[in-house]
């Protein structure tokens, strides 16, 4: 399964990609997380439907290393053009 999320709050400039990437490691998740123009965080999201749920459940932080996720935007089978550039297995940090 892909999800396609879409992170709202003070997700920018707070370490937010990196703590998701360690997150993803935890959970068996492939995929990647960006910044996104508008100040919310894209993460595309591939596994297993149990480790998304795991997945999604880390990632709703708030006052963690000054991160405030206030909202979450979820999309299930998602398609990006960004997903046959991921190496299988892998979760990236796109800059």
């Amino acid at each position: 399964m892909n999800v396609l999320f879409t992170v709202h709050g003070i997700v920018q400039g707070v370490g937010y990609r990196w703590h998701v990437k360690s997150i993803a490691k935890q959970c068996n998740i492939a995929g990647y997380v960006k910044n996104m123009p508008d100040g919310s965080v894209e993460i595309f999201a591939i596994g297993a439907e149990k480790d998304i749920k795991n997945f999604e459940d880390k990632i709703n932080v708030y006052l963690e290393y000054g991160i405030k996720v206030m909202h979450i935007e979820r999309m299930e089978n998602a398609v990006k053009g960004s997903e046959s550039k991921i190496p299988r297995g892998t979760f990236e940090i796109i800059r």
